[in-house]
């Protein structure tokens, strides 16, 4: 169950596809609209600073590359290998904490 925060309200508008699946997801979880809406947004203010925090990661870890002397080439070629690895793993973890908090029974 998460600590009890302090909120405030924001009024949204939703496509109405979206508006259902919010409705159906609620009443799934047996949970309110409020907090379906408040999950997803969470869940996307997380992902985003996970890309950010890995995004700067990878620029680090190919500038000290850069620094044994390698060239441009290789140097970009693994920058790529590790931002792919790093936002994979990213989302793998927050699907993974996705799935925990809803096999846990809710909130």
């Amino acid at each position: 169950m998460r600590a009890k925060r302090r909120t405030e309200r924001v009024n949204v508008r939703l496509p109405v596809e979206v508006a259902r699946w919010v409705r159906r997801r609620a009443a799934e979880k047996g949970s309110t609209i409020s907090s379906v809406v408040a999950e997803c947004v969470e869940r996307a203010y997380e992902l985003e600073k996970a890309e950010v925090f890995a995004r700067a990661a990878v620029k680090l870890l190919s500038a000290l590359l850069a620094m044994t002397g390698r060239g441009p080439g290789q140097v970009a070629e693994q920058a790529k290998t590790w931002e792919d690895w790093a936002l994979g793993l990213a989302l793998r973890e927050a699907l993974k904490k996705e799935g925990s908090e809803e096999g846990g029974g809710g909130e």
